[in-house]
């Protein structure tokens, strides 16, 4: 099992902050691992989406039904450490051209990068039976070509959380990071998104919408 005090080194952090785009993705690109890891080890029964799991067979490190709050948990580590805006996306995982070999209903985080290339991030894609991956960070373009299709159906601003169903699991998960005692997560435990200044976030795109309704 991954160590769940792996460390992020500080010699990327500092590169996270202080270069441009390309150096914050390649620096983002190398703490995924880590990042994921810490994440499985703080899912439980309690963080996953109501009904997707069952306690009774719940295994360690199951991604089913986690994706809504990781999702928010990454875009808040990627605004604090790396400088990274995203965009929490709501959506289908589809493999292939058969619509049933994939997810209808799951989250993950998109990045625009300099090439105006939209990137997707994705550390639940594992919930997909016989995907034999655990980190997706590529283009849409590369992941298309691929056949592997993620369609967006909501594109929601992080901010808009605080009030959703999804916050109270949320915030278990947070107390289930801080108690790994893990560098990566730093400060950003202590704080939430509702008081966290996001003078540094674009204001949601046209079609972006404050939601009601829960996510995984």
């Amino acid at each position: 099992m991954p160590d769940s005090s792996v460390e992020i080194d500080d010699e990327d952090w500092s590169l996270a902050i202080s270069g441009g785009i390309p150096e914050r993705i390649t620096a983002l690109r190398s703490a995924l691992p880590a990042l994921r890891s810490l994440l499985a080890e703080s899912w439980t029964p309690d963080t996953a989406y109501p009904g997707s799991v069952n306690p009774l067979d719940w295994s360690d490190r199951d991604p089913q039904g986690q994706c809504g709050v990781s999702s928010i948990w990454l875009a808040e580590e990627l605004a604090s450490k790396y400088s990274i805006t995203s965009t929490f996306c709501r959506g289908s995982l589809i493999l292939g051209d058969d619509r049933s070999s994939g997810i209808q209903d799951h989250c993950w985080l998109e990045i625009a990068a300099e090439s105006s290339e939209e990137l997707v991030l994705d550390l639940t894609c594992s919930q997909v039976r016989g995907f034999g991956r655990e980190i997706v960070f590529d283009s849409k373009t590369d992941l298309d070509q691929a056949h592997i299709h993620y369609d967006s159906q909501d594109r929601v601003d992080i901010s808009d959380f605080p009030n959703n169903p999804v916050w109270p699991r949320y915030q278990r998960l947070l107390l289930n990071i801080k108690t790994k005692k893990a560098p990566v997560t730093s400060d950003s435990l202590l704080c939430s998104s509702a008081a966290r200044d996001r003078s540094h976030r674009p204001a949601p795109a046209p079609h972006s919408k404050s939601l009601t309704q829960s996510f995984d």
